[in-house]
């Protein structure tokens, strides 16, 4: 999918990054490879070991493209392992499953491996949909019937604070409409979306 583009920020406000052009309100962009951008975040409380998907806006067309928000809000830093995106399009209730590398149609380096996301701070990042699916990676701007095959956002990601150690958050959320963000968790896949699973620990 091209190369992974990341741009250090130390003290940014959010709204000064929708200016990058990796928000969801940003024009076009005429390169197709995936956007990362790292920026602080101004968050005071400090949460439990985990990097959390915050968000994952659409901006629809023919492949759609997708922002989706990884935010730390620890006071520790996380080292990214792994990372699988992926839009799917099925039908609602249907058997769903997380993205897995070499599997289906996953974005495996919209996060490349060993980004470093610094305590307290948020990683933008964009990727195209895959136009090797079904549905060519479009996703319409208007709303599906309620009984035709639904967009999806899967994701999971692997990280560390150190060797020894593997956490995991996975999410997997239906597109609203008119919204345009992957917000909607159904009851059957709540068991997907899990934030700070410990995959493995040293004693």
């Amino acid at each position: 999918m091209g190369t992974t583009h990341t741009i250090p920020r130390t003290c940014r406000r959010r709204s000064d990054s929708l200016t990058t052009g990796t928000g969801w309100n940003a024009r076009h962009h005429e390169r197709s490879e995936p956007v990362t951008e790292v920026h602080s975040t101004p968050t005071t409380d400090a949460r439990e070991l985990s990097i959390a998907i915050s968000k994952a806006r659409v901006l629809p067309g023919s492949p759609a493209r997708v922002t989706c928000v990884l935010q730390n809000r620890c006071d520790c830093d996380f080292e990214v392992v792994s990372s699988a995106f992926e839009i799917k399009r099925t039908h609602i209730g249907a058997r769903h499953a997380l993205p897995k590398a070499g599997w289906g149609y996953a974005v495996t380096d919209a996060v490349k491996p060993a980004t470093l996301l610094p305590a307290r701070s948020e990683l933008w990042t964009t990727f195209e949909a895959d136009t090797r699916t079904t549905f060519r990676g479009a996703i319409p701007a208007e709303a599906p019937a309620s009984l035709e095959p639904q967009y999806y956002f899967a994701g999971r990601i692997l990280y560390r604070r150190f060797r020894g150690e593997l956490l995991e958050t996975s999410v997997y959320r239906r597109l609203a409409y008119p919204e345009l963000e992957c917000s909607i968790i159904e009851p059957t896949d709540a068991c997907l979306n899990k934030e700070g699973s410990v995959v493995f620990a040293s004693v």
